[in-house]
């Protein structure tokens, strides 16, 4: 198609289109420049403009929500070498199950204990008893 005969269609669109509708009277009007010009035709228009400020909006969301999952590794990190470091030292002292109970509720202990085929102990079995 020529030129002159795309600014002619762009222009008559100009009026009551959905293309008027979606990108403005001054792009149409930028996209024909360009027409003219031999540039690319959303090049310089409003609408690309509105659309690179999106793009950067996004970016910068995508860069925020990065620097939370990566705080939050760190976070998760310490949480896991700090309760390491209890359970290796209650292991030592020989009240590894008091640090257990401090961190787990019963319901979680119980059903790992009998996953793992671990006897359960009186406290526990009286705390299921409680819960029929």
């Amino acid at each position: 198609m020529e030129k002159a005969k795309e600014i002619e269609l762009l222009k008559s669109l100009k009026s009551d289109s959905y293309l008027v509708d979606e990108f403005g009277t001054e792009t149409i009007d930028t996209m024909c420049e360009n027409i003219k010009n031999d540039i690319p035709v959303m090049l310089g228009t409003p609408y690309m403009k509105a659309m690179e400020d999106k793009k950067a909006a996004l970016n910068k969301k995508v860069a925020k929500l990065e620097s939370d999952i990566e705080a939050l590794a760190a976070d998760y990190q310490n949480q896991k070498r700090e309760f390491a470091e209890q359970v290796l030292v209650a292991h030592h002292k020989g009240n590894l199950d008091a640090v257990i109970e401090q961190e787990f509720d019963y319901a979680f202990i119980i059903k790992t204990k009998r996953a793992n085929g671990i006897a359960l102990s009186d406290e526990e079995i009286d705390w299921m008893v409680n819960k029929l």
